[in-house]
């Protein structure tokens, strides 16, 4: 169900002109809507150490304020709490949205190289993510300059919204607000089990 529609969310990262200047305006334009999670841009500061042999760097590294400890200045997978991913251009989109006409369109995942690249990288995220936390699923955001998609996770699938077109639809900003003050076992921690301290 889409939301009313509103006066245009995220003015300033719609004003961007790549990527890159994507990642800051969306970050200060999010924080009110969500004073529980910590926006942090990593696409630089990426976690070398997480027992893989290659950089997790997700744009945007999101932290609840539940974290122990200081909020990390880039990626720590072991403690985040969500990614998000930005793309500019679209034939580095992996979904495919069938046309209003056209719904018994059967793939949904795009096929060239440039889309298998971006699946396959949001995909490693959050693989890394679920085998280094104890969780039963997590979420992630993909941005593809005005529309974003929501993304839920877990070990035995994965659930990608429709394209959610900011710009008059408030749907990101509210998930953002709610998934902020939602508990942890609805933001994916396995509350089942526990660290052992040692």
């Amino acid at each position: 169900m889409k939301s009313p529609t509103r006066e245009v969310t995220l003015p300033t990262t719609l004003k961007a002109t790549g990527e890159l200047d994507m990642y800051e305006p969306f970050i200060e334009e999010i924080k009110p809507f969500a004073p529980q999670l910590h926006f942090v841009d990593s696409h630089a500061r990426g976690d070398k150490k997480n027992g893989y042999d290659f950089e997790i760097k997700p744009d945007v590294s999101v932290y609840h304020e539940s974290l122990d400890g200081p909020v990390p200045a880039g990626c720590d997978i072991s403690n985040l709490d969500m990614h998000i991913e930005f793309k500019w251009h679209r034939f580095d989109d992996p979904f495919l949205a069938p046309s209003d006409d056209d719904w018994d369109q059967v793939a949904f995942l795009g096929s060239s190289d440039t889309q298998q690249d971006t699946l396959r990288q949001i995909g490693a995220y959050t693989a890394t993510q679920l085998a280094s936390q104890l969780r039963t699923h997590a979420f992630s955001l993909y941005i593809l300059r005005d529309t974003a998609r929501i993304i839920r996770w877990d070990r035995e699938g994965t659930i990608v919204t429709e394209p959610i077109s900011y710009t008059t639809d408030s749907s990101l900003v509210e998930f953002i607000s709610r998934y902020s003050k939602a508990p942890p076992e609805l933001r994916g921690v396995d509350t089942s089990v526990s660290r052992c301290k040692v």
